[in-house]
């Protein structure tokens, strides 16, 4: 699958410091990008009430939009539902 990262993601990842989160979310990216579908990643789970809004259980929030998968926030996993989408 096609995968781009909004400048929010790309910002929560700089101020990783948890070098295991920071591997755990490597492969999760690694993840969606070799997947063909989304039934293919671990950990993946649709928002309720929202269509294309999905999260990974690590805590990273994801946008699925015309075989685009966009990396929109990293929160931890409690706190993904406040701000996200």
């Amino acid at each position: 699958m096609k995968v781009e990262f909004k400048k929010t993601f790309l910002k929560d990842i700089k101020r990783l410091t948890d070098k295991r989160l920071q591997n755990a979310v490597a492969k999760a990216i690694l993840q969606v990008e070799t997947a063909e579908t989304l039934a293919q990643v671990k950990g993946l789970k649709k928002l309720s009430g929202y269509e294309k809004h999905f999260r990974i259980r690590i805590g990273v929030g994801l946008k699925v939009e015309d075989q685009v998968v966009y990396f929109v926030v990293l929160e931890h996993r409690k706190d993904i539902y406040k701000g996200f989408p």
